[in-house]
């Protein structure tokens, strides 16, 4: 026998999950303004970046534009 949850059921559960998530990415987007803002250090593969050194949290800023070189050799 199957059992049947009542629609207030499911409504009550779906907007405790919607206010989780909400508010889960309201209290991580708040102290974005106080984070310190670090350039990041973009290589080529197969080479990595530095390891990251750091304890706290810090916003990371990325250039989108590429850059084209030629080699001369």
């Amino acid at each position: 026998m199957k059992s049947r949850r009542s629609p207030i059921f499911s409504s009550m559960l779906a907007g405790a999950i919607c206010g989780a998530l909400f508010a889960g990415n309201a209290l991580a987007a708040s102290p974005a303004a106080s984070l310190p803002v670090i350039q990041a250090q973009l290589t080529a593969p197969p080479f990595a970046p530095p390891p990251i050194t750091r304890k706290t949290p810090a916003k990371v800023v990325v250039d989108p534009n590429g850059r084209e070189g030629h080699a001369h050799g």
